[in-house]
């Protein structure tokens, strides 16, 4: 009690006496629910990393908190500096904290991880480096849905687009695999054409402003550029892209 006293007002703990007035002092009001180091602790369990669908304490990512008065300072690691990801997660947890009754500001101060903290985080989530990613293995739950046909221009794309949004309106997780090299389209219907993220070896789907993830050839070449590759290099580039992005 005292402890928290002096983080509240800066001040020792009030006597339990009369005051000079002669009227007994006021005691400090017990802290709200949740409004502690383990009660912050666990609403942040509540904010997930938008690229790898976990929360951030499961994740490693927060290194400490501090509570000055009504104030809360977050410390978090991200996996790089450059994260694309840093204002999503700061606004979100952000948003998170301030529920908390009695919280009135919170502050996020981001760090990188080091390489072994990355390192033990990328092999918790992926496993080692010739393996296929989780959603691959024998062991997932995780349906996988063909869109296939022998010729081109037929919808397929349109199909596994509408198909993925009406999978994901319905509760369903779920991502694209643009699986065709030569003529990749579905970047350009998603409206996402930027470069996936990759972190020592690992390469995060994109996020459509939809919200389906995807990733596809087409994200890893310039815009207009052509893919002329034989069936062997087509088939290492699919088999790389089952092992190394984390689906």
């Amino acid at each position: 009690m005292v402890d928290w006293f002096r983080r509240r007002t800066g001040k020792d703990e009030p006597s339990s006496g009369a005051t000079e007035a002669g009227e007994l002092a006021e005691s400090a009001p017990e802290p709200a629910d949740g409004f502690s180091e383990a009660g912050i602790r666990e609403a942040l369990r509540d904010v997930r990393d938008p690229e790898i669908g976990r929360d951030l304490v499961s994740l490693n990512m927060i290194k400490g908190i501090e509570i000055r008065g009504s104030n809360v300072t977050v410390g978090g690691s991200l996996t790089t500096a450059g994260c694309p990801m840093k204002h999503r997660i700061t606004t979100d947890i952000k948003d998170r904290l301030t529920m908390i009754e009695g919280v009135s500001g919170v502050e996020v101060d981001f760090g990188v991880m080091t390489d072994d903290d990355r390192q033990n985080l990328l092999t918790s989530l992926h496993g080692g480096p010739s393996e296929l990613a989780p959603a691959f293995r024998d062991e997932s739950r995780t349906r996988i849905i063909a869109v296939v046909s022998g010729k081109g221009g037929v919808g397929k794309s349109t199909v596994a687009v509408n198909l993925a949004a009406a999978l994901d309106r319905a509760g369903h997780s779920v991502e694209i695999l643009d699986a065709d090299v030569h003529g990749s389209s579905i970047p350009v219907m998603l409206g996402s054409l930027g470069k996936p993220n990759v972190v020592d070896g690992v390469i995060f789907p994109i996020e459509s402003p939809q919200g389906l993830k995807f990733i596809s050839m087409g994200n890893f070449v310039n815009e207009g550029q052509a893919i002329i590759w034989r069936a062997p290099i087509v088939n290492k580039a699919l088999t790389q892209l089952m092992r190394d992005v984390y689906w």
